[in-house]
């Protein structure tokens, strides 16, 4: 009786060992795992301190951390400061009329860049450059027992019988930024950015007034020519947000803002037309320099998968986009029944319309 009570205690206190033992090296295990966790995730920053690491919302795929992007724009052109002429109810009658504008078409556009995912902490850069052009090609007629004042030119009480207005806009800009991407919940990321931008933006405007022979001056018309060239650098800065309400498909809303110093390139030339030629009246400089802020906004709705095994991504996005740009119109005006004094529009452009991007990673 003693010896089988001898051999279960040693028994029982084997078992106990081993499961001791196994118990031990069981939570050793589960240890080093959740170490290994939160290895993944902890953060230790420059400053000696330790946080959370945010998961890179970039694609994952096993390729060369290069990406491309191509847009197609479809956007309207729209600058303040376009009216040229005031139709008239009577010949006579200055106060009260209708303002004709200058009208820009729907133009197609492009926008191209490259970019790269850089190994440190998920950073990657993008460049990107924005082609874009467009036209307004207006003319105004004077009504039957009515009158056509042109706002151009000419002063107000100089009546026209037509009056011809074209203006030209070449738009381009250059984008170079530092961004990261990173979610903030399951389904949300974000992708804060900034760098440097600079924008070329080009603009000439013609006017043609016909009017009747003047028996005193002999002038029965006038051209006018304006110049409005503005080059500008500066910091640019912005935010994107992603929401992916399912696997492949997302919402995107971007706002970004620059403020560049530029340099405006202006002159203007009137040229009276009468029965003994042209008669150069007006020829002006009128270049400054100032700051010149804008912003930038989008959303688009985008689709984005891996393909090819995860050696490629691809992504498609459609939406709106609209730039604002603040005393970007800086034509040189002469002040009505003056004649000598000039000054500069100071006017507001603003682009609007739809974006196609294609993004591939690489």
């Amino acid at each position: 009786m003693k010896i089988a009570s001898f051999w279960t205690l040693n028994l029982i206190l084997s078992l106990s060992a081993l499961t001791t033992y196994l118990w031990g090296d069981a939570q050793t295990s589960r240890i080093a795992s959740l170490e290994t966790k939160m290895a993944a995730i902890k953060n230790d920053t420059v400053k000696k301190t330790t946080g959370i690491k945010l998961t890179s919302a970039s694609p994952q795929i096993d390729g060369y951390g290069f990406f491309a992007t191509a847009d197609l724009l479809y956007w309207k052109l729209q600058e303040e400061g376009s009216d040229y002429s005031l139709s008239l109810k009577s010949p006579t009658l200055l106060t009260t009329g209708k303002a004709a504008h200058a009208n820009f078409d729907w133009n197609f556009g492009f926008r191209t860049g490259v970019g790269y995912h850089m190994e440190h902490d998920a950073w990657d850069w993008y460049l990107n450059f924005t082609w874009f052009q467009s036209r307004a090609n207006n003319t105004a007629h004077k009504g039957d027992n009515a009158g056509l004042a042109p706002q151009k030119g000419f002063g107000l009480l100089q009546l026209a019988n037509k009056i011809q207005s074209h203006w030209n806009v070449h738009y381009y800009v250059i984008d170079l930024e530092l961004g990261r991407s990173f979610f903030v919940s399951k389904f949300l990321s974000f992708r804060p950015q900034f760098g440097i931008e600079s924008a070329w933006i080009s603009q000439r405007r013609r006017y043609h007034i016909e009017t009747n022979l003047d028996p005193g001056t002999g002038i029965f018309g006038e051209n006018i020519y304006g110049k409005n060239n503005f080059f500008g650098i500066g910091p640019r800065t912005g935010i994107q947000g992603t929401w992916r309400f399912c696997p492949h498909f997302n919402l995107m809303g971007t706002v970004a803002g620059s403020l560049q110093w530029g340099s405006f390139d202006n002159t203007l030339s009137e040229t009276a037309l009468t029965r003994l030629g042209k008669v150069k009246r007006v020829d002006v400089d009128g270049d400054l320099h100032q700051l010149v802020p804008n912003v930038q906004m989008a959303l688009m709705l985008g689709w984005d998968t891996n393909i090819m095994q995860d050696r490629f991504h691809l992504g498609i996005y459609l939406g709106y986009e609209f730039q604002y740009w603040w005393r970007q119109n800086q034509f040189l005006n002469q002040q009505q029944f003056t004649g000598t004094n000039f000054e500069h529009e100071s006017r507001d452009l603003s682009l609007n319309g739809a974006t196609l991007d294609i993004r591939f990673d690489f």
